[in-house]
């Protein structure tokens, strides 16, 4: 940390953060209302097609029925990966088959951006199916498919029995950490994924709740959408709910331990106090992994942001890298100091100008307000900056001032495409 920091704390102000922000002229990008709308649309009327592009912007959940076209759907969900760090799917259950047709249509059209994600099981009714989708940019969901042996896959028919199915599939995770189910047909979709809520079940019991599944649809060889659909699963850690009760040194613990096994949690924290909490503990668990040359890096995102902007529901995506490299990269950084009545958009317009100008920066904060600002800031900084084609991660540290006040320290950390 510089020796200057203090005075640099001391002197920071909203009057920098707008002369950084108005240094350019107001160029797009830098606010909600200057935001740039998609270029393409479903529609050839010019009004229709950017009333279309804003709501996919906007809009973080696809429903899907039995009768979609599956490669517009494909386009759909690819868009709000590339828009969202969490997107969710929702399809009626005489959907399923082409929901999963979509989303592993949309993993190919996202390849060319050097993207994929996850999918984990969220909450779903008797009706019909739930997906979450989590943004990868790391390769880490190639890793997992090659991890599952092929002597592991179980094929799934209409009449497969779902307790079955689960059971050996449960197996081949449990020997591999991760197996394939292959399957063809709405009637054999339903049944994969009825074995996949039974397997998820199963699992609980023998990880006693700390361990959970996720997956990935492909296509086969052929590629074609209607041929048969591969989806690997395999092992991951539970998210990592933080609330007012969480030790953070268990949590940064848990943290640590994924990050070991290639495979961390996903953390959500609701309000202030949690959120603070779960920021401190990502910082102590990079503590942690320092001498084993290991680290993390996440990806802030307020999943509700668009429908409620002043909502404190956070999900931040661990994902593990290389520890050396990463304290390289952030060396030398200069501060950018958030305070209790700095505004996020201001804030996030000078770190977006940082970026631009590939200067190193971190966000300087102090107590739980301050470090949901910068939080949020960082949010709406990767917001700004996507239609130039570069996303922001982050990694905290902690760090003390000369009057030794502990500060948290968020240093950025831009992906360029």
């Amino acid at each position: 940390m510089p020796g200057r920091l203090a005075e640099m704390l001391a002197s920071a102000s909203d009057t920098a953060l707008d002369d950084l922000v108005e240094g350019k002229g107001g160029k797009a990008g830098y606010g909600p209302e200057r935001r740039k709308g998609a270029r393409r649309g479903p529609y050839e009327e010019r009004q229709e097609r950017q009333e279309r592009a804003r709501d996919w912007d906007e809009n973080f959940e696809c429903r899907i029925p039995a009768d979609a076209d599956v490669n517009r759907v494909a386009g759909r969900i690819a868009h709000g990966v590339r828009r969202h760090a969490t997107f969710v799917v929702v399809a009626a259950w005489d959907g399923i088959w082409t929901a999963l047709k979509a989303i592993a249509r949309a993993r190919v059209y996202l390849e060319e951006d050097a993207m994929d994600f996850s999918l984990a099981l969220a909450q779903s009714r008797d009706d019909e199916m739930v997906l979450e989708l989590s943004v990868d940019t790391d390769g880490w969901m190639q890793r997992a498919e090659q991890m599952a042996p092929w002597s592991e896959e179980k094929f799934i028919s209409s009449t497969s029995e779902p307790a079955k199915s689960a059971g050996a599939a449960a197996n081949g995770v449990r020997k591999h950490g991760a197996c394939f189910l292959s399957f063809s047909g709405p009637e054999a979709a339903q049944r994969a994924f009825e074995s996949l809520q039974t397997m998820r079940r199963y699992l609980e019991q023998d990880w006693d709740g700390g361990r959970d599944i996720a997956f990935a649809p492909r296509f086969g060889k052929s590629g074609n959408i209607s041929s048969v659909l591969y989806v690997c699963v395999f092992k991951t850690f539970c998210d990592c709910q933080v609330s007012s009760v969480s030790d953070v040194h268990l949590t940064a613990g848990y943290l640590a331990a994924g990050v070991r096994e290639n495979c961390p949690p996903v953390i959500r924290a609701t309000g202030l106090q949690n959120v603070n909490l779960a920021v401190k503990a990502c910082a102590l668990a990079r503590s942690y992994l320092e001498p084993e040359g290991k680290d993390l890096v996440l990806r802030v995102d307020f999943p509700e942001y668009q429908v409620n902007p002043e909502t404190m529901r956070l999900k931040l995506i661990l994902a593990p890298v290389e520890g050396q490299a990463l304290r390289r990269t952030t060396k030398d950084a200069q501060a950018l100091y958030v305070a209790k009545d700095s505004w996020t958009d201001k804030v996030a317009g000078a770190i977006a100008q940082r970026v631009r100008e590939e200067d190193k920066v971190f966000l300087a904060a102090i107590g739980p307000l301050c470090v949901a600002s910068a939080l949020k800031s960082l949010f709406l900084a990767n917001q700004f900056l996507l239609n130039e084609s570069i996303r922001i991660r982050m990694a905290p540290e902690f760090a003390e001032t000369e009057q030794g006040l502990t500060l948290l320290c968020l240093h950025v950390l831009p992906e360029w495409r």
